[in-house]
């Protein structure tokens, strides 16, 4: 029994160990992608954004997935701005 606790122990140690030197993620590609669909959403419509900024195999729920460039595209032209804009930093207050 006290080789299995010693295991357990030995497992737990490496996984936290393999967490501490993980890279950090710099998070700016991502705020700056989001930033710029939300700014092409308030100039081009929710439409024409997600037409531009979605990828090729990105999803939507319309109940059900479907392909997010072929939910767009069946929409008319113009329609609603996204007026939506990304937080970072998060605030922790």
């Amino acid at each position: 029994m006290r080789s299995f606790e010693g295991a357990v122990a030995a497992a737990a140690l490496l996984v936290a160990g393999s967490a501490l030197a993980a890279p950090k993620v710099d998070p700016a590609p991502v705020v700056a992608a989001e930033r710029a669909f939300a700014a092409d959403g308030e100039a081009m419509g929710v439409r024409d954004s997600f037409l531009k900024h979605s990828a090729p195999e990105g999803i939507v729920l319309q109940p059900e997935p479907i392909l997010a460039k072929a939910a767009f595209a069946a929409q008319a032209p113009g329609g609603p701005k996204l007026v939506w804009w990304p937080l970072w930093p998060p605030r922790l207050s």
